[in-house]
């Protein structure tokens, strides 16, 4: 039987995001990121991390973010779990990283609607040396990256707005301010007050013209 016909490629490679084609409007842009840097993070409820590790590694993931969302949790995990993660992510080539903590761990010494509190502070700023001991034993090597929240309050807002000469410009929408009496954090947003004066005097006060004179 004579082939009068030609067997070519099925499956053509489609439009890859990371290798985008020559009609994309992200042509000529640089710092694109190698799918192989992209990486998942372990189950950050569980404190058997090294399980949630293996299993990730088992996927050919190459990147990973180990960590817990509660400070209880993580200090469940035994710290040669640690010694042994980094082995088990050295076998494969792979890369970790780790994230401390955020539940009740505000480094900046706020908790909740308890205000400021200095104790608070000093027991987050030793659980987080903690965390950072147990990176050394995660990558013996040093410089491993860590991610730490700063802080877990809500922080201040801003807004564009155009003046009288259309100049557009950046101004606060609300300032998060510290009540120095009972150390609570205080939102303060833009207000208007009215005052009388043979009528009725209207005038505005932005929230940093409110933190100047408070």
């Amino acid at each position: 039987m004579a082939k009068d016909y030609t067997i070519e490629n099925v499956y053509e490679p489609g439009y890859k995001s990371f290798t985008p084609s020559d009609d994309s409007p992200y042509i000529g842009k640089q710092g694109f990121i190698s799918t192989h840097q992209l990486g998942l993070t372990t189950d950050p409820r569980t404190a058997n991390q090294l399980a949630a590790l293996s299993t990730a590694l088992n996927q050919g993931v190459s990147v990973m973010e180990i960590g817990n969302i509660s400070p209880a949790t993580f200090d469940q995990i035994p710290k040669q779990h640690f010694t042994e993660m980094r082995r088990k992510a050295k076998l494969v080539e792979a890369e970790l990283t780790l994230h401390a903590p955020i539940q009740g761990t505000d480094p900046s010494g706020f908790a909740g609607e308890g205000g400021y509190n200095e104790l608070n502070r000093e027991m987050v700023e030793k659980h987080l040396k903690d965390v950072v001991e147990k990176a050394i034993e995660l990558d013996d090597k040093g410089n491993m990256p860590i991610t730490i929240h700063g802080s877990n309050a809500a922080g201040s807002t801003f807004k564009y707005v155009t003046d009288e000469n259309g100049v557009r410009k950046k101004v606060a929408d609300m300032l998060v301010a510290v009540d120095r009496e009972t150390g609570q954090l205080r939102p303060i947003k833009e207000d208007t007050k009215y005052y009388p004066n043979f009528g009725v005097d209207k005038q505005s006060y932005t929230p940093k013209k409110q933190l100047e004179i408070a």
